[in-house]
């Protein structure tokens, strides 16, 4: 709730012309609500574009596993004496994607706790009533970190399951040779 309130007044300011940028020359006449306004902006900005950026990579992962192991399973004749070294290399792609995994999500709940900080610290100082301390309850960040877990949760998931695998292949053959 808070939250659309500061995006409504930035909003409300920009549309206005009065977004409390200096013109050339006068720094000075920027405000710091402006300038956390901004940092919550692109905080915004990178925080969506990481994900779009992640859930394309992660699509791509997923397919070229997919379509590695459904030429594992179709194809019928001699394993190649290189196969080894094609299921280490799925087993080093997919171990580092588990770990960018969890790197973005440590940094996308990151982003979120610094939106909400901008958030509070922006209502706290806030001398205008619709955005006063009184009439908000909880500042929210748009990003839910719990949304976060779960989808990103999912996805190493999928690439564990991956991982295991390609480190179970190797050893057990006849699984893809359906050979006792």
């Amino acid at each position: 709730m808070k939250h659309m309130q500061v995006v409504r007044l930035y909003e409300n300011r920009r549309v206005s012309g009065n977004t409390d940028v200096p013109a050339k020359g006068k720094i000075d006449a920027v405000t710091p609500d402006a300038l956390l306004l901004k940092e919550m902006e692109e905080t915004n900005a990178w925080a969506r574009l990481g994900a779009q950026i992640y859930f394309g990579w992660f699509a791509l992962i997923l397919t070229i596993n997919g379509v590695a192991t459904g030429w594992l399973f179709a194809y019928k004749g001699q394993t190649p004496e290189f196969a080894r070294l094609i299921f280490g290399t799925f087993i080093l792609i997919n171990l580092l994607a588990i770990v960018v995994t969890l790197w973005i999500c440590k940094l996308m709940i990151d982003s979120h706790r610094r939106i909400t900080d901008v958030i509070q610290s922006i209502s706290q100082r806030s001398s205008e009533p619709a955005l006063s301390a009184a009439a908000l309850e909880v500042p929210r960040s748009g990003m839910s970190p719990q949304a976060i877990k779960v989808a990103l949760g999912f996805t190493a998931a999928a690439l564990i399951i991956l991982l295991c695998f390609w480190i179970i292949l190797p050893v057990w053959p006849q699984i893809v040779r359906g050979s006792p």
